[in-house]
């Protein structure tokens, strides 16, 4: 979902959103290891990547708006090795052990062996998903920000700013991520690299439900997290990631705009 939210606001892939996971996990690390207790080290870690979303909008991306869509893509993938840079130096590169939300226990799933840590990742993209829809579809602010991302400019003759709800974007891209990054990080480990592969997956489950569409990437966020979960559970971990390759290979065979993403219209 924080791959389309910027794609509809900019017309370009975040190739920096997988950062946001990074910091999201190891700040929750971070928290832990001072000793806060579970609930605000998460609230905490998904400021601290709100804020890191903010500067990249105000700092990065707003002086950069004008510019042309291949230079802003390659703006993302600095800020990505920028980001990641960082994170070495503030957390080192050894993966580091992030407490899990209740437990270490695993559930026996129609004959898969399933981890409770995976079922709360799947409950917290369900629970993501419909914040944002409620939060866009019944809000003011939410309300503005889908009009300044379908039509800049109309929604400024509204008298709405469209640079600051390019802001609230990026934030709410930047929160997405950390509360992804948070929930797998017991699964995974986390480290200042961990944001590659992150990334990717969440890139995956954009295209697979459709890039342009925020229902669209929700729900192939969750086909991809079942179709992970499942494959590891009856196969072996080491084959999730190439099933759900296939499983994207066969989506776009299928509907190359993804479950949910429109078709691209073009004029003669």
């Amino acid at each position: 979902m924080g791959y389309s939210l910027i794609y509809k606001e900019t017309g370009i892939i975040n190739f920096a959103q997988g950062e946001f996971a990074m910091i999201g996990a190891m700040s929750l690390w971070m928290f832990q290891q001072q000793g806060w207790p579970l609930i605000p080290a998460l609230i905490a870690a998904v400021a601290v990547a709100a804020v890191v979303g903010a500067g990249i909008s105000r700092i990065v991306m707003h002086p950069a708006r004008h510019s042309a869509p291949l230079t802003l893509i390659f703006i993302t993938l600095g800020l990505d090795t920028a980001l990641r840079g960082i994170a070495t130096l503030l957390w080192g590169v050894n993966p580091v052990a992030v407490n899990p939300l209740s437990g270490n226990g695993s559930i026996h799933l129609i004959g898969a062996v399933l981890s409770v840590q995976n079922l709360w990742v799947l409950l917290g993209a369900a629970v993501v998903a419909l914040a944002l829809y409620l939060f866009l579809e019944r809000t003011y602010l939410g309300r503005g920000m889908e009009a300044a991302m379908d039509n800049p400019q109309a929604a400024q003759l509204f008298g709405m700013d469209p640079l600051k709800f390019s802001l609230y974007t990026w934030i709410s891209a930047a929160i997405i991520g950390a509360v992804g990054g948070a929930l797998l990080a017991p699964i995974t480990t986390a480290n200042a690299n961990m944001g590659l592969d992150l990334g990717l997956s969440g890139f995956v489950g954009a295209i697979i439900g459709g890039i342009d569409s925020l229902p669209g990437a929700a729900l192939g966020g969750l086909v991809l997290g079942l179709v992970q979960s499942v494959a590891a559970g009856y196969v072996s971990s080491t084959w999730a990631d190439g099933i759900a390759y296939a499983v994207l290979f066969l989506v776009l065979l299928v509907r190359p705009q993804g479950l949910m993403g429109s078709h691209a219209q073009h004029r003669v």
